[in-house]
């Protein structure tokens, strides 16, 4: 825990005022989102975890990190990221299937090929370097988003390497055999079909979704997990979904347990009942689904930040994650972060490469990591540097460097 106070401290010291430096866009709903934190971290203290509160300074170590990284990488770059981490995953996906296949069990890298075997005899599932097949569905679903939105503004010269990006990408999301790659599988297809930019191609994209709701077991086999997860689907029941798909219920369950169970008027829901409350809260409840004697649960953002920080605080968080979606398929860039907010908290990794990642492609920043482009230095073998702007050519120009401001 020592390394976050320490991270904030050295991002601290590197700071210097400047009279004409602007913050980037959306910084007043950062700004209140964490004095809503800190107040609802001093109205519960007696209750919050020092280690939880101290960790949560990975909020303002973020913002911190983000205003600094936006100049120091192209919109280029940062798509031929996005692109390397759809096909390492789709490499670890593959090498790990491939070693099922083999009849290899002790896989040599298990950290980067996840695998588990699928419950009730169903196929294994592959899901590379993360904890599970919801995180990699979700990464996957967020890296892909940010390669469309970066790309909006390009030429689209590189049609073919974001051809061979999309079927690792689709293929890695079968393996994956998750409700979330199944979500995830549809909003790609929704940025093929043009991203539904005006309010009726959005409204009317969701009303077919609903209306195949009832068709999609005809395309599915009954006898997969998917099958029996879409098959619960008309009865609407959290008794039947828990019996089919324990891990499916702990994505809905203990959000509805939280609604049902705290007073909309009382001021806890508001203001939360202090950091890292909500992991004893809910392991004391649904601690038997894990199995054994678990007493504490690390929960999605919903409900463990919303019990933790309150209705206040999580309100203002979602805001800033609304707003950073702003642009070319703020759609399904929205809708993917309110599905991951299921599955992952607060102070999570995936967390902040969804945020950074819906950030950095947003239409106020990545115009300008594109124009930063133009006077990045171009390397030409073993020649020096020398300066590429738009124009003329390659050469050294004697024109300033722009003055950015978000």
């Amino acid at each position: 825990m020592l390394f976050w106070p320490v991270l904030l401290v050295a991002i601290l010291s590197n700071l210097r005022y400047n009279p004409q430096y602007r913050l980037p866009p959306y910084s007043l709903i950062f700004v209140l989102s964490t004095i809503s934190m800190v107040a609802s971290f001093l109205a519960n203290r007696a209750n919050s975890e020092l280690s939880t509160a101290v960790f949560s300074l990975a909020w303002v170590i973020y913002w911190g990190w983000i205003i600094s990284i936006r100049w120091l990488i192209t919109a280029h770059q940062l798509r031929r990221t996005l692109e390397w981490i759809i096909l390492i995953y789709f490499a670890f996906i593959l090498a790990s299937f491939l070693l099922t296949v083999l009849n290899v069990y002790e896989l040599p890298l298990p950290e980067f090929m996840g695998r588990t075997e699928g419950a009730g005899g169903f196929l294994p599932r592959f899901y590379g370097p993360t904890t599970e097949p919801s995180y990699a569905a979700l990464i996957l679903g967020a890296a892909w988003l940010g390669i469309c939105r970066i790309a909006a503004g390009e030429d689209g010269t590189t049609k073919t390497r974001r051809r061979i990006v999309l079927a690792a990408l689709f293929m890695s999301l079968l393996a994956l055999q998750s409700i979330y790659g199944l979500l995830v599988a549809l909003l790609v297809v929704s940025t093929m079909l043009g991203g539904f930019t005006t309010r009726v191609q959005r409204i009317g994209f969701l009303a077919l979704g609903l209306l195949a709701l009832p068709f999609l077991p005809a395309f599915v086999p009954p006898d997969t997990r998917l099958g029996l997860l879409i098959a619960q689907i008309p009865s609407m029941s959290l008794y039947n979904l828990q019996t089919t798909d324990n891990s499916a219920f702990m994505r809905i369950g203990p959000f509805y347990e939280m609604i049902s169970n705290n007073p909309i008027m009382s001021m806890p829901f508001w203001l939360g009942h202090g950091a890292g409350v909500s992991e004893f809260y809910f392991g004391n409840i649904f601690g038997y689904t894990a199995g054994g004697t678990i007493t504490s649960l690390n929960l999605g953002f919903l409900p463990s930040f919303i019990y933790d920080f309150g209705l206040v605080s999580s309100i203002l968080v979602v805001t800033y994650l609304m707003l950073i979606c702003k642009g070319r398929f703020s759609f399904q860039a929205r809708t993917l972060v309110l599905i991951a907010l299921f599955n992952c908290n607060f102070n999570t990794h995936l967390f902040w490469f969804i945020a950074s990642c819906f950030f950095l492609s947003a239409p106020l920043i990545a115009p300008r990591m594109r124009q930063l482009a133009r006077y990045a230095p171009v390397y030409q073998g073993r020649a020096q540097p020398v300066t590429a702007h738009v124009g003329q050519g390659f050469g050294h120009s004697s024109r300033p460097a722009p003055q950015f401001s978000a």
